[in-house]
């Protein structure tokens, strides 16, 4: 049998093949070249925002705060349900605390030993705090949520108002998001101010250490909107010395009382309102979960207001008489009546501050932690609240409070 001749290699002849290797090294080459001046910018600020923490998760966040209990957390609006959500799974806490800002600052400290956290400001509305009872704990649901039940929340419009606001601030909050955000907020930066943005860049890439606000330990996005309070590991909310020092200004301004209704919508308690109230009790009760309501204390000048039932108006504000009846109502022993049988202990601390320190108050609605230690202490104090968490021991908190007494302390009761 002939041996065939060997084929001739047409590699280099034949129009058809494809290129030879050295070809494709040099595209992929002029390819690299061509992308560097794109890809190298965003790598390196990637790396940079990496460094900084501004590409954290809410769940790495909270996972920060449950390490070193001494890190307080600022940054926007858009990421505070998510970071509190994240901060409930992770904790399972046992005594949880819920509602708008007012409930801030309640701290954890009171319920020891048990374990406790404030989810204010995961939300407002009724819908949104249904959602997160059903959800919370999983199979370890809390023994006892705290709700800040305030008379406004029944307005009709109060629930379409807030729920725009709860609509930006998702619960689950996608990494995707985080960086799309980090993206946004640096571009916006760069254009308003590109030194500044540049020097806060550097000097974090740098030197990544958790910034200093009030003495306490502060992290949050490099790129962030001016904040009056920052939350701390328990969830509690810490006002800024600059806000705490014009409290004796921003009492005087009654819009935050008397804005919470919208014009026409006071008139009476709603009943969709009423009914959305009604389902949180039905999930909580088939959870196993004692649902504690309070209304947390107004300041005096706003309580006259609302007791008036007359036409007002300065120079910052006004409501109409009718939509104050919704006070009314709420204050009633009815309405209370009607929270008992949905299964609520229900506690209305709205006149407080009459009886002691009516300036202790950020402003007109929102409590210092002297008034809201005392509300608190007044809930323990009952016999099926300290049945439901026989663990607390209440004589050094009525110490505590003393102490602020004697030192005419509104605002720093636990740091002092």
């Amino acid at each position: 049998m002939l041996d065939m001749p060997p084929e001739k290699s047409s590699s280099t002849t034949s129009p058809n093949h494809a290129l030879p290797l050295n070809g494709l090294r040099y595209i992929k080459y002029l390819f690299v070249v061509a992308a560097l001046p794109v890809v190298l910018p965003v790598v390196l600020i990637a790396a940079v925002l990496l460094r900084t923490g501004d590409l954290l998760t809410p769940e790495e966040i909270a996972q920060r705060q449950r390490a070193d209990s001494t890190l307080v957390w600022n940054g926007p609006l858009r990421l505070y349900a998510a970071i509190k959500f994240a901060h409930l799974n992770l904790e399972r806490p046992e005594v949880v605390i819920l509602g708008a800002s007012r409930s801030g600052q309640i701290r954890c400290a009171i319920f020891k030993p048990y374990h406790c956290y404030n989810a204010s400001m995961i939300g407002w509305t009724f819908t949104r705090l249904a959602s997160v009872i059903r959800e919370i704990g999983g199979d370890m649901p809390p023994k006892v949520i705290f709700i800040n039940l305030d008379f406004f929340m029944f307005s009709s419009a109060y629930e379409s108002h807030w729920i725009q606001t709860e609509d930006k601030m998702p619960l689950n909050y996608p990494l995707r998001q985080i960086i799309e955000d980090a993206r946004k907020d640096l571009v916006t930066g760069a254009l308003a101010s590109p030194k500044s943005t540049a020097q806060s860049l550097w000097r974090r890439s740098i030197d990544p250490e958790y910034e200093k606000l009030d003495g306490l330990r502060v992290f949050g996005p490099t790129f962030r909107p001016g904040s009056l309070s920052v939350f701390r590991a328990d969830g509690s909310m810490a006002y800024i010395s600059s806000f705490r020092d014009q409290a004796a200004q921003t009492q005087q301004n009654l819009t935050p009382a008397l804005s919470q209704i919208a014009p026409g919508r006071g008139a009476q308690m709603d009943i969709a309102q009423m009914a959305r109230l009604q389902e949180i009790t039905a999930i909580a009760r088939q959870r196993g979960i004692m649902l504690v309501g309070v209304q947390l204390p107004f300041i005096p000048s706003a309580l006259a207001v609302f007791d008036a039932q007359k036409d007002y108006a300065d120079r910052n504000t006004s409501i109409a008489a009718g939509d104050l009846a919704i006070w009314r109502e709420f204050e009633s022993p009815e309405t209370v009546a009607r929270f008992v049988r949905m299964g609520i202990h229900f506690f209305n601390f709205s006149r407080l501050a009459n009886e002691w320190r009516p300036y202790c108050f950020f402003d007109a609605v929102h409590p210092g932690e002297y008034l809201v230690l005392e509300s608190v202490l007044q809930i323990l104090k009952e016999p099926h609240i300290h049945a439901a968490l026989p663990e607390i021991d209440i004589s050094p908190l009525d110490a505590l409070k003393r102490q602020a007494e004697s030192k005419h302390n509104c605002f720093s009761v636990f740091d002092s």
